[in-house]
Parts: C-alpha cells; sequence; structure tokens
C-alpha cells in the first residue's frame, strides 16, 4: 500500500486508544514512521503490520515485555504463522467448548442425563499438545492442519473411529494374538490409516511412536485402560507393521 495514516485515523480503525499508542510509542514498541509537520505521528504500512502482532500477542496474554522480545525475535512472517496455527487450536478449542454448552442446554430442557464427558469437553487443552509441538515440529503443525479442515461432526466421527479400533486391539489382545498375527496386522493397519488423518508416518517415525507407547507412562496408562499389556502388544505390531509396510 505504501501509506501512510494518523494516529486519529489508527485509533478509528483499530480501537486503539490514542494514549495507548503514545505509550507503545514512549517505551519503544511501537514508534510510527515520522511526524507531520504539526508534530502528529504518522504510521506506515509496516507499522500497522507490528501493532496487529502486538495486538495479536495482547489477545494471547502476554505482556508488553514480552510483546517486545516476542517481535524482535521473529521475523514478521514466521510470527504471523506460528501464532496462527495457535489461533486455530484455540479455535478448535472453543467450537468444542460451544457445543458441550448446546449440548447441555439442550439436554437440560429435554431432561435428558448428562455424561461428565459431554459436560467438560474442551474445557482442558490437550496435555500432550506442548509435548508433540516440540518433538515434532512440522509433524504437529500438519496435523493440526489437517484437523483444522474437518468440521465438527467429521472430527467426532475420526475419535470415534480411534476408540473402535483401540477397543478391537484390545480383543485381540486379550485373546492372546501375537502382535505380528494377520488379524493384529490388519488391525494396526487400521491404526495407521486413522493417523493419517493427521500426520503421514514414515517407517521409523512410526515405530518410534510405538515405543513412546510404552516408554511414557501416560501413553502407556491410555491404552492400558482398554486391556492390561496393550501398549506393549500395540508397539510390537506397529514395529511390524511398518517394517513389511514402509520403506
Amino acid at each position: 500500500m505504501n501509506s501512510e495514516i494518523s494516529i486519529r485515523e489508527l485509533t478509528s480503525l483499530t480501537g486503539v486508544t490514542s494514549r495507548a499508542l503514545r505509550h507503545y510509542d514512549q517505551i519503544g514498541l511501537l514508534k510510527p514512521s515520522r511526524r507531520a509537520n504539526s508534530g502528529e505521528r504518522l504510521y506506515s504500512d509496516s507499522d500497522l503490520l507490528r501493532l496487529q502482532q502486538i495486538l495479536l500477542l495482547k489477545e494471547l496474554g502476554l505482556g508488553l515485555g514480552e510483546i517486545a522480545s516476542n517481535l524482535d525475535d521473529n521475523a514478521p512472517a514466521d510470527f504471523l504463522s506460528d501464532h496462527l496455527q495457535k489461533l486455530k487450536r484455540e479455535q478448535l478449542r472453543l467450537g468444542d467448548m460451544i457445543a458441550s454448552v448446546e449440548m447441555t442446554i439442550e439436554k437440560l430442557d429435554k431432561g435428558e442425563p448428562l455424561l461428565p464427558e459431554d459436560l467438560f469437553e474442551g474445557f482442558s487443552n490437550d496435555p500432550y499438545a506442548q509435548e508433540a509441538q516440540e518433538r515434532w515440529p512440522d509433524k504437529y503443525q500438519e496435523s493440526q492442519q489437517r484437523l483444522s479442515k474437518l468440521s465438527k461432526s467429521e472430527q467426532q466421527a475420526v475419535f470415534k473411529e480411534m476408540e473402535t479400533n483401540t477397543l478391537e486391539l484390545a480383543r485381540l489382545k486379550k485373546l492372546g494374538t501375537e502382535p505380528d498375527s494377520m488379524e493384529a496386522q490388519v488391525a494396526i493397519g487400521k491404526h495407521y490409516a486413522w493417523l493419517s488423518n493427521f500426520w503421514i508416518a514414515d517407517q521409523n517415525a512410526y515405530i518410534a511412536l510405538g515405543e513412546m507407547y510404552v516408554s511414557d507412562p501416560r501413553f502407556t496408562a491410555t491404552y492400558d485402560k482398554y486391556e492390561p499389556g496393550l501398549a506393549v502388544f500395540m508397539s510390537a505390531a506397529m514395529t511390524a507393521w511398518a517394517l513389511a509396510n514402509l520403506a
């Protein structure tokens, strides 16, 4: 655009008060590109981009000192890309909360029983999200992008599929089926297909994921609640499947 707008225009455009803009100028957080002969602050396109980032970080709960540090350490495109993913995750979580409250109201009106898992859907963040983002940043971003493209009903169908598959694997484990048997390999192939809704794992990644089911007690507890030893069973089945089917 290569244009400039005055502090009065910027206040009208964004809702940020002139007092706040002057404060940002004083602390070096957002200094206008230049001043008019009258002394009025004039803001360029790059100033507007920086203000967008400031407002975004304020919405995420950061203080002005933290905001300045974030902006100074990151290129605008990288900064926006990273925080766009955070906003999309929050959008999904808020969507779950809205659906949960709507369902609660509907069931109360109809006098239907309330299930605990329905009441609190979306009210707590995924405890593994930060760890997954740190360990596999590219794959995590890919999974979030894929998930954000699914509607609420599609997401529910995907996670219902996971539950069905886990119950089938638990049944096979309880029957004493070997992890490398045909039945177990067919079931674990469905697990891989389900995982592919979020990210495409290569041979090493899929084997490593199975190993994490065993090495991380949180994951072990998640699967072993279906059937004792299921995490170990799945890990062995995943290794066998990956060696046979993934290059």
